[in-house]
């Protein structure tokens, strides 16, 4: 006898241990089924290949392990899966069957292979594949279907390739630590691009930062930070008013001096570091990057004296200016910067000076 229940179980956060049952497949009317946060182990019960009418399935951070079976692959009602902070290995099936799936959390598992078994899943709107071992190569066919896909954490993985221009369609994109690489794609001028978040640090990228980076309007987060670009600075930086964090240091930028950045008002974080930044520290910055938070110029060949004004950065908590060639002393304005918990100077024995 198997039992109909069109109903939920929620069994979250209530230390479960041990392994699911086979019995679980009798529940074949199970809709929404969420283990999440227990110390279940093993692999998943065959038998659950029977929860087809399955819309929600949450087992995120438990100890299960083994592939993630192919039998999934019959949910076709499933519209949010969450794998994630688990130990899940190997290869995934294809989830080309998984029309109406919208959300994938696969994060922190163990997997490997290709990520393009996504490719027909045509509904994804989210899909958290970081802290993973996928090795395949990006290309400009990678999601290129995948017209609702707006959040996409491939981070921290083992992926090369290069960066498709479809992939700022999306509104949030992580890719750091990985190996991609070739240069930035063109942004195209044609449709206003929604992405907010682009973080590409850690990866092999190279070439010349476009100019065309002006048409990601509405970022609040770029980070470019530990890579191989060349060339100089944008000025189109000056035109991404909405930043809130700017990270570009450890590259290997045409020696120049502080970028022209005044719009970026918004500012909270700002890395120049190691990025071959020649001259005076403008007097501006102090005067309008007012929200900096964190201001990271270190190993850099900044001369001439620091700027009175920084005295006016009153919510900066880190301030690194080591390993530069400033001059002079540290002004006395900075008495007023109440918020200073960590400054690094030329001038300092240590390297690190915590006020």
């Amino acid at each position: 006898m198997r039992f109909s229940l069109p109903l939920s179980t929620l069994s979250a956060g209530n230390e479960l241990e041990g392994v699911l049952p086979n019995e679980l497949g009798l529940l074949i009317g199970l809709e929404h089924l969420s283990t999440f946060s227990n110390n279940l182990v093993g692999p998943l019960p065959d038998n659950m290949q029977y929860l087809t009418y399955l819309k929600f399935l949450s087992i995120e951070s438990n100890l299960f392990t083994g592939p993630v079976p192919d039998w999934i692959k019959a949910f076709t009602s499933l519209e949010y899966m969450a794998l994630g902070d688990n130990l899940f290995e190997g290869p995934l099936p294809s989830f080309a069957d998984l029309q109406s799936l919208k959300e994938v959390t696969l994060d922190s598992n163990l997997l490997t292979g290709s990520v393009d078994v996504f490719n027909d899943a045509v509904a994804i709107e989210s899909l958290f594949l970081q802290y993973n071992n996928f090795d395949s190569v990006i290309d400009s066919d990678l999601f290129f279907n995948l017209d609702n896909l707006r959040l996409l954490d491939m981070s921290s993985n083992n992926l090369g390739g290069s960066l498709p221009a479809h992939f700022y369609n999306v509104v949030i994109l992580d890719l750091h630590n990985n190996s991609i690489s070739g240069e930035m794609p063109d942004i195209g001028i044609d449709a206003a691009s929604p992405m907010t978040f682009l973080s590409l640090f850690n990866n092999d990228m190279s070439g010349a930062i476009p100019e065309s980076l002006s048409f990601l309007s509405s970022l609040t987060h770029l980070d470019l930070s530990y890579n191989a670009f060349t060339g100089d600075l944008p000025a189109a930086l000056n035109d991404l008013d909405q930043l809130t964090y700017l990270f570009l240091g450890d590259n290997e930028f045409d020696a120049g001096p502080f970028p022209n950045i005044w719009n970026l008002v918004n500012l909270q974080e700002l890395s120049l570091k190691n990025s071959r930044r020649v001259g005076p520290i403008p007097t501006w910055v102090g005067d309008i990057l007012r929200e900096l938070i964190l201001l990271d110029l270190h190993t850099n060949g900044f001369d001439s004296a620091l700027p009175d004004s920084l005295g006016s950065l009153t919510n900066l908590a880190f301030l690194l200016l080591n390993r530069n060639e400033l001059t002079g002393n540290i002004p006395d304005s900075f008495v007023g910067l109440d918020n200073l918990g960590t400054l690094q100077t030329p001038w300092m024995d240590s390297w690190l000076y915590d006020l």
